[in-house]
């Protein structure tokens, strides 16, 4: 039976056997991950909503299409305010953090969970033998350190973005070899599952940028 290996370890250099020791150990005692990852999705909406007020403040993000659109909004319900108190307002630094930061705890968990689902969904369609539990105990693994990196890489801009787009692409290492691990399918299924998953993931991403 292959030793039990440290998380570190399995993430940088990722195999099946790995994968299938942390399965074996694993029983019911740890889990399925859960509040660890929903404790990083916790740390990146509130690094990655600090990086937006710090940006904001400093002048070095964007805040116009958001004052416009408040000016919009408020002119259509003729709602009696100071149309310059409420431009004032729209492009303040701590709305731009507390838009990041809710917008964040609200979309990304629905987006984890699109991808898990359908990559547990075209697995099971394909003969995967694991179960979903299962499927949450590594792949939380795999997306809780990769969640706090996400929000640290908002602090580099756009550079930090495009960085993060990598990120996402690396983790499908892991990933694939963890749903190698549960299910028990040939390589070109698992392959086939984690191109649909990650596809809906990104147009996920792409939509919520647009919002927050």
């Amino acid at each position: 039976m292959t030793t039990d290996k440290t998380w570190q370890d399995i993430l940088m250099h990722p195999s099946a056997e790995k994968f299938e020791a942390k399965l074996q150990n694993h029983a019911d005692g740890e889990g399925s991950g859960w509040k660890w990852l929903w404790l990083s999705l916790l740390v990146m909406a509130f690094l990655r909503g600090t990086a937006v007020f710090i940006a904001e403040l400093l002048g070095n993000r964007m805040v116009g299409s958001r004052t416009a659109l408040s000016l919009a909004l408020a002119e259509q319900l003729g709602l009696n305010v100071d149309l310059v108190q409420v431009a004032a307002f729209s492009s303040s630094p701590i709305l731009g953090a507390a838009i990041m930061f809710v917008g964040l705890l609200v979309f990304t968990p629905l987006i984890v969970l699109l991808g898990y689902r359908t990559a547990y969904g075209l697995a099971k369609l394909m003969g995967g033998k694991g179960d979903f539990k299962q499927q949450l105990f590594l792949l939380n693994s795999i997306f809780t350190p990769a969640l706090i990196l996400a929000g640290l890489l908002g602090f580099l801009g756009r550079s930090g973005d495009m960085v993060m787009v990598l990120l996402i692409f690396y983790t499908a290492v892991p990933t694939f070899y963890a749903l190698q691990a549960i299910h028990k399918i040939a390589r070109a299924k698992i392959i086939a599952s984690l191109f649909v998953s990650y596809f809906l993931v990104m147009v996920g991403l792409f939509l919520v940028s647009f919002i927050i």
